[in-house]
């Protein structure tokens, strides 16, 4: 930290320029921006930059906030009531989703002054900020939700960029292997020479390469730079397929290194991919393949072979595989030349608006509406919890099938308490089974319309119903196990009953003895005291 008013923190990586606050533009009194700058400092000391941007986009927004509040903000920082008269300046203001990340900030804020800050300690430490004040909103107007139409689109736009792209390196390749090419005059050609030799020792920029002597004044620098280094406009369709075929954060895939590929570690045919997700503890990691034109491994390789002229002046930022020069610096891509790109590329392509997260939520709410299980969903997003999951896959078309699915099971409830009104007592079966429609003839031995009688076959009957939940049903259950229990003990001594066991009983005692198996403790407990009064028609 740098003087009274400036937080100054090191950049990501080493040779990033420092990350500098300046709480003096907050415009609060000295003690307010005093206690505000030691708890940012302290509670993101460890972030990202871009992270630590948004935290003090949250910092700013809060002392908008003092600022409007009547009376001395000091004062008002340290009330009781500051944090419920926040939450609704925020709910007034903003999204519910936007909200309540200045909320969550602005409590891990006051947590920190709480330890630290021991002169008002107890003051801090009785402001409470409750947790669940913001309910993300069901639909989010900033939201563009893709369907599936929409989202084949973007991987078909895709895949045509890339090739767009594919068709010029293998013009720069030509050109650097100095081989002749036809869309370029002697003149351009010489030109663009002058800049890769440029380039090579560190020289950036047309004034600089033409003032360092490897260009003339007269060079055509942007229409040929194009033939020496891809563009940020170039890498749009690379990101985006990736994207949509990873299901990646868009901010770990923009800020990929170059060793983002490795070895599978059984398969020789997949690559492992990996990305840093910002804020989490490791790293996300994908199986991707190595066979087909876009398989991912060699669209990382391309942007790495083709921006190499970049990478040999980036120093410390030689092993980001996305480039940017810009103003004389080489650098990651920066967000806003990320979207500005992404702009262009959608009124390029006609394709409808969305922004880079929308296909990280789009591509959820696809499986989500696929009718794919929440543990599936979690491991593609690789959620560490099902309720971050269930945010991205929630909506009309998965709330209404999760309603018919119930009110389906609610009808096959009622048919059934139906039929045991019907036929309370006649279709209990001799092993302990309830049957739900004795009249069907699906027995072998029964005729349709007749009630059955083959109680022989009643495991296998799919109109036997085994009550596993009710003790009165598992009672009968234990009966019937116990008769064939009787009758095993008996095959042992006598051929005649071995051979009727083996034929008419054993394959049902085995499933009847696994269905006891899966009832529970404290049910088996009651039935069993009950079973002793059951009466049960003899087997043999």
């Amino acid at each position: 930290m740098s003087g009274v008013s400036e937080a100054v923190f090191a950049g990501d990586a080493p040779g990033d320029p420092v990350n500098i606050y300046d709480f003096s533009r907050l415009g609060l009194p000295r003690k307010p921006t005093h206690a505000l700058l030691n708890a940012f400092t302290g509670v993101t000391s460890t972030y990202r930059v871009q992270s630590r941007k948004q935290a003090w986009g949250s910092i700013r927004k809060f002392a908008n906030f003092l600022t409007e509040l009547d009376g001395d903000p000091w004062k008002n920082m340290r009330s009781s009531t500051i944090s419920q008269r926040y939450a609704e300046w925020l709910k007034a203001k903003l999204l519910l989703k936007t909200g309540g990340s200045h909320f969550n900030l602005l409590r891990q804020i006051y947590a920190w002054l709480a330890t630290n800050d021991t002169e008002n300690s107890v003051t801090w430490m009785n402001i409470y900020f409750p947790r669940g004040q913001f309910q993300r909103e069901e639909e989010c107007s900033r939201e563009n939700i893709l369907s599936e139409e929409e989202m084949r689109g973007i991987l078909i736009a895709s895949k045509k960029g890339i090739d767009e792209v594919r068709a010029r390196t293998r013009v720069m390749a030509s050109l650097a292997n100095g081989a002749d090419v036809q869309c370029l005059t002697a003149k351009d050609r010489a030109d663009l020479d002058g800049m890769r030799r440029g380039m090579a020792q560190g020289v950036l920029g047309k004034i600089n390469l033409c003032a360092a002597g490897f260009t003339p004044y007269s060079v055509k620098y942007r229409p040929l730079k194009r033939y020496l280094f891809l563009e940020i406009c170039d890498y749009i369709p690379y990101l985006l397929y990736i994207a949509i075929e990873t299901g990646g954060n868009p901010g770990g895939l923009m800020a990929l290194c170059v060793d983002c590929i490795s070895d599978h570690a059984v398969d020789p045919l997949k690559k492992e991919f990996t990305w840093d997700k910002f804020r989490a503890t490791e790293q996300s990691s994908a199986s991707v393949s190595t066979e087909g034109a876009y398989a991912i491994p060699k669209l990382i390789g391309e942007v790495v072979e083709f921006t190499s002229v970049l990478r040999i002046a980036a120093g410390a930022r030689a092993d980001t595989v996305f480039l940017s020069l810009c103003r004389g610096s080489i650098g990651r891509v920066s967000i806003q030349s990320w979207h500005n790109e992404l702009a262009l590329f959608i009124d390029r392509h006609g394709l409808p608006d969305f922004n880079f997260v929308d296909l990280r939520l789009s591509g959820a709410r696809l499986l989500g509406n696929r009718g794919e299980k929440i543990e599936r969903v979690q491991s593609e997003l690789q959620h560490k919890n099902s309720k971050t999951t269930g945010l991205y896959i929630r909506s009309p078309e998965r709330k209404g099938a999760a309603q018919a699915k119930l009110l389906g099971f609610m009808g096959k409830v009622v048919q059934s308490a139906k039929a045991v009104g019907l036929h309370p007592r006649n279709y209990e079966t001799t092993q302990g089974y309830d049957c739900t429609d004795a009249l069907s003839g699906e027995a072998p031995a029964s005729k349709k319309g007749q009630k059955c009688l083959d109680f022989l076959y009643c495991a296998f009957c799919p109109n036997s119903v085994a009550v596993l939940d009710s003790p009165r049903h598992v009672a009968r259950m234990i009966a019937a196990q116990r008769e064939l229990d009787e009758i095993k003990r008996l095959a042992v001594t006598s051929r005649d009953v071995a051979a009727r066991y083996k034929h008419a009983y054993e394959n049902s005692h085995e499933i009847l003895s696994a269905l006891l198996g899966r009832v529970t403790k404290v049910v088996l407990r009651e039935a069993e005291k009950l079973s002793v009064s059951v009466p049960v028609i003899g087997l043999e």
